[in-house]
């Protein structure tokens, strides 16, 4: 069964949603999910935005896989350097689409 993108209202949708949006499939999305959670508790337990290194050691990930996944995150939001960027932007979603619109980028929406 092959997937079928539909346009989503980005003023009103959950996370996940959005990461189906900017990722070419749902694996994609899962994994993107799975990274940006996987920063913000490094963060969260480490009081302070983590380096791609600290990211690295505080997962025990590879650097080949943390490489992987940034190039991942920086596909899906090109214009946000981090994790951490996402959640700080979250209060101008509530200004309106055309903010959100800006920062995201929906290339890959059909």
């Amino acid at each position: 069964m092959k997937f079928k993108r539909s346009k989503i209202d980005i003023t009103d949708c959950t996370f996940f949603e959005l990461l189906v949006a900017v990722t070419p499939s749902l694996l994609a999305a899962g994994r993107l999910g799975t990274f940006v959670n996987q920063w913000l508790i490094a963060q969260s337990q480490l009081g302070h935005v983590p380096s791609q290194k600290e990211f690295r050691e505080f997962w025990g990930e590879s650097r080949a896989t943390v490489d992987r996944r940034f190039a991942e995150f920086r596909r899906a939001f090109p214009n946000a350097d981090t994790p951490s960027d996402l959640p700080a932007f979250q209060k101008r979603v509530e200004l309106g689409a055309r903010n959100w619109t800006e920062f995201v980028s929906l290339q890959h929406v059909a």
